[in-house]
């Protein structure tokens, strides 16, 4: 009897050891996270099954990306959460692929709970998750796009949907024609319509550092004045001449002026920060402001001016060339 009560002690006391081992780890495997503490969690590959650029959200379902160049590139960073069991990752580089993009370095890895990261496009060696914004005459090479987002090892393979970072200025110069009223400065314009300068001042960030995991940008506006000297002829509704500068986000009150040089005749306009950004009071990222400037024979008349996002449309800079990343 003796015998058979140890035998029942033993095989209840190790179905207690068991009970406790098992309850310890919970429903996951134990595993050490990147930092050398024990948590619990499966580790998971961050899956980008595709990337396009223009919007403000990130998607869990799979989409056409419109990124499938075999040279097209973005940079991932993940932030530092030692809580969470994160170290940082640094401007990780993943090429386009399928059905996941692919990275030639280490994988980044996520376990239970979100780790917070980014993505920007296009790639760039030096990339930082600060970048330098500056308010210029649009140019090409300095395009970026950007996206923050969450992720945890259930998110599974998700389409990142990268928005623009910069604000788009666009003048469209418009021959007057007549429009059949008695006044002469709403006529026709019959001159040679050769634009030699342009200068419009306003109230702007003229540079500012943008944060790529929170959107926001640090930068003081101040009044400034931008040149263009590269002459240019007048267009047509259809197709006006165009001038387009990129701009740092920023929030915009006062007003624009202008004053072009047309066949050697000066001519001033401007606009209201209400009329450009409505109730908003702000210049935004991804958003395109077009101002149609008609020129008529004694004066610029502000026509229509529209606020859109800037998706879709290829913008060229002065020397004609599209957006294409270095």
């Amino acid at each position: 009897m003796k015998i058979k009560k140890c035998k029942i002690d033993c095989f209840q006391k190790s179905c207690i050891l068991l009970c406790m081992a098992l309850f310890s780890c919970s429903q996951y495997d134990c595993v050490v996270p990147d930092n050398g503490k024990t948590g619990e969690g499966e580790r998971a590959s961050l899956g980008i099954g595709g990337v396009s650029t223009g919007r403000l959200e990130v998607l869990t379902r799979s989409v056409t990306a419109e990124l499938t160049a075999a040279t097209d590139a973005i940079g991932i960073f993940r932030k530092e959460d030692t809580g969470k069991g994160y170290e940082p990752v640094h401007n990780r580089k993943y090429t386009y692929g399928t059905p996941l993009w692919e990275t030639d370095g280490e994988e980044v890895v996520l376990i239970d709970e979100p780790a917070e990261l980014t993505a920007y496009y296009p790639y760039r060696e030096d990339g930082a998750s600060s970048v330098g914004l500056s308010s210029e005459l649009y140019v090409a090479s300095k395009e970026i796009y950007y996206c923050p987002f969450k992720a945890s090892n259930s998110t599974g393979p998700i389409t990142l949907n990268l928005r623009r970072a910069y604000a788009l200025l666009r003048f469209n110069f418009i021959r007057g024609v007549a429009d059949g009223t008695p006044t002469s400065a709403k006529g026709e314009y019959t001159g040679d319509g050769k634009i030699s300068s342009f200068t419009f001042k306003a109230t702007l960030r003229i540079a500012g550092i943008l944060d790529l995991f929170t959107g926001t940008v640090e930068g003081e506006a101040r009044e400034v004045t931008f040149n263009y000297n590269v002459p240019i002829s007048i267009g047509t509704t259809a197709a006006p001449a165009v001038l387009d500068y990129m701009v740092v986000p920023s929030d915009f009150t006062g007003e624009l002026s202008f004053t072009l040089m047309v066949d050697g005749k000066e001519m001033k306009g401007k606009i209201s920060a209400s009329d450009l950004c409505g109730t908003s009071g702000k210049l935004a990222e991804g958003t395109k402001y077009e101002i149609n400037a008609i020129i008529r024979p004694t004066e610029v008349e502000i026509g229509t001016v529209k606020v859109e996002e800037w998706i879709r449309e290829v913008v060229k800079d002065p020397s004609g060339d599209p957006f294409v990343p270095q």
